[in-house]
């Protein structure tokens, strides 16, 4: 029998970069849309290649550390049946579209639970990376518990989701490249001023909004988002579309909205939070 759960996308909303860096990470479910398993692909969806869904089976085959907890071969059972998971996760958005695929597969073909969160993204990234080179687990982790987590100091835990601001997911309608901008990122760390504008302004400005954010302390979230916003577009221009630039900054002198990262950027998604709240 075909599983009816739904895997959620997923948004980075505070800590990107940093958290490459030693800065805190927190992560959300995207309720807007998933990855779910099924016979038939429906109207408004896609599915997984075959091609793909073959290649992470053989994947999970052919390493000892992922087939001692994934059932490679009711895997590639479901696979023979016709069995496709589908998604309406927009691919090169952000959202995680790759890790709601490695969470469903995991969710169905596990073998046993495993309760350590550290060590369950491990797994994940190491089912993830068939699609990226190399995964944190990151996004399949928070769409295999349908919770907001935390990173910190290497350390992994759930949290509640709490929104005690309001967001929207502006489209900059151009897909991403992840890795090339994390490639970006890391090169300009080499430049001493700007590792210590990241080490000493950034990393504590994203750690700070992170707190705020958990205690559901609005008033005092708002102009740290400013703030982190302001820091983004001046230091982070690499990540940010040409052809939005000119909006991000008018948001920031007198506009209704806050613009911030969501994620890498570089396109797919951006965060944009009204500022009348």
């Amino acid at each position: 029998m075909i599983p009816s759960n739904k895997y959620p996308a997923k948004l980075i909303l505070f800590g990107e970069y940093g958290v490459l860096k030693g800065g805190i990470g927190l992560a959300l479910p995207y309720h807007a849309c998933h990855a779910w398993w099924s016979d038939k692909t429906p109207h408004g969806t896609s599915a997984v290649p075959g091609d793909i869904m073959r290649k992470l089976q053989q994947w999970c085959a052919e390493k000892p550390e992922l087939n001692a907890f994934i059932d490679v071969a009711a895997f590639l059972q479901a696979l023979n049946k016709g069995e496709e998971l589908v998604t309406d996760i927009p691919m090169g958005y952000g959202l995680g579209s790759s890790g709601a695929v490695v969470a469903a597969i995991y969710d169905r073909f596990k073998k046993k639970t495993v309760a350590d969160l550290d060590l369950l993204k491990q797994l994940l990234g190491g089912m993830e990376s068939v699609f990226h080179g190399k995964s944190s687990g990151l996004d399949p982790l928070v769409s295999y518990l349908n919770k907001a987590v935390l990173i910190s100091e290497g350390k992994t835990e759930t949290q509640p989701v709490r929104n005690p601001l309001k967001f929207e997911l502006y489209n900059t309608e151009i897909s991403r490249s992840t890795s090339h901008l994390v490639e970006t990122f890391m090169e300009r760390m080499k430049d001493d001023a700007y590792r210590k504008l990241i080490m000493d302004t950034y990393i504590p400005l994203s750690n700070e909004c992170i707190a705020l954010w958990l205690e559901g302390n609005r008033q005092a979230l708002l102009p740290k988002l400013h703030s982190l916003s302001a820091f983004q577009l001046e230091y982070f221009n690499f990540a940010i579309p040409s052809h939005i630039r000119k909006e991000w900054e008018n948001s920031l002198n007198g506009g209704a909205h806050i613009f911030k990262l969501c994620g890498a950027g570089g396109g797919g998604y951006m965060l944009n939070f009204p500022k009348d709240q």
